[in-house]
């Protein structure tokens, strides 16, 4: 999803931006953007980050929950069945919900992956999942500004 975000290009994560020495000031160490690879081409990454917009925005998304108030966000919901080891197929009441998203859309600051094992009550990635990611996203966005 974030490789998506950055038009395509895979960046190696980051942890820890820069180690400060408390008595100075003094920066001591500063990670710096790092480049793995070009995942998809940009073009391919622009019309992927189009429909991830419409799962949030359509009327029949199923990522409508995770809107965000004052951004426009892209995100993908996913609901899956967990496996059965003792039939060998798949639960019928176990499930593994999602959603992973950014924003803004238009220049992403952020993205936000929100997964819950074995959810009661509602199993859908866009009901359960999806509100949580609101709530981060906002948040994240506010303290960037």
């Amino acid at each position: 999803m974030a490789a998506v975000a950055n038009g395509g290009v895979l960046m190696r994560p980051t942890l820890v931006k820069r180690v400060v020495d408390p008595a100075t000031g003094e920066v001591l160490e500063e990670a710096r953007p790092q480049a793995v690879r070009r995942a998809v081409s940009a073009e391919t990454a622009a019309i992927v980050s189009r429909w991830l917009v419409g799962v949030l925005e359509d009327e029949k998304g199923t990522g409508r929950r995770a809107r965000l108030d004052g951004w426009r966000a892209a995100g993908k919901t996913g609901t899956a069945q967990k496996a059965d080891a003792v039939s060998g197929g798949y639960s019928a009441d176990r499930h593994f919900s999602s959603f992973v998203g950014f924003a803004p859309a238009e220049a992403p600051r952020i993205v936000v992956g929100v997964f819950i094992d074995e959810p009661k009550g509602e199993i859908y990635g866009g009901e359960v999942a999806a509100p949580p990611f609101r709530e981060i996203a906002e948040h994240a966005m506010q303290m960037l500004g």
